[in-house]
């Protein structure tokens, strides 16, 4: 039997009907489907979870909370936000509960998402303390204020902090709906 002759009877006759490989195509597709639909649910629903404002959240080898929230409106000399635009400015506490030291680089694991998914990262403001960025020793803790610029009127406003630890976790702040009023609030301590 030549080589040509072998090729044409694999070819046309293969050893498998129709109906099993057609019911063969069908069975992916819908696993595929199947996992398309309800596995990317399943990772953003488990991606994060939110908490509140002044609660203390732990994370592999440190502990974040967002003690208290500001805006300015107004800014300080070179430091002004744009047209329809105000600073949030939160306080943030970091405690290094490992026995390693922890790099802490705000504008890479720190951002603010609103309730239309727009982004916010990190910008120069006035703060009240130091702005700290780099090491953080073991069983340090280190209190900052960073600022993010976002619209008046933004809604929805979740800080996100990505600590880059082996366990991937992502820690989600909300910052809530605030009024007039509950930003006058914020703006003197929250009392």
């Amino acid at each position: 039997m030549s080589i040509s002759h072998h090729i044409k009877n694999v070819l046309l006759k293969p050893k498998i009907s129709g109906v099993v490989f057609l019911l063969f195509i069908v069975f992916a597709i819908g696993v595929t489907w199947y996992a398309g639909t309800f596995g990317r649910e399943q990772r953003n629903t488990n991606l994060f979870v939110e908490h509140s404002l002044g609660e203390e959240v732990r994370a592999e080898n440190l502990s974040f909370l967002v003690e208290k929230l500001r805006y300015d409106p107004q800014g300080a000399g070179p430091l002004l936000p744009r047209p329809g635009y105000e600073f949030l400015i939160p306080t943030i506490v970091i405690n290094n509960t490992g026995d390693k030291v922890f790099d802490f680089i705000p504008l890479l694991s720190l951002y603010v998402k609103d309730a239309s998914g727009n982004v916010y990262s990190e910008t120069a403001v006035i703060s009240e303390g130091n702005v700290l960025s780099g090491p953080i020793s073991p069983h340090d803790i280190l209190r900052e204020e960073v600022g993010f610029e976002v619209p008046k009127n933004a809604s929805g406003l979740v800080l996100y902090f990505e600590p880059g630890g082996a366990d991937r976790k992502i820690i989600a702040v909300n910052l809530g709906n605030h009024t007039f009023w509950e930003k006058l609030k914020n703006s003197f301590g929250g009392k």
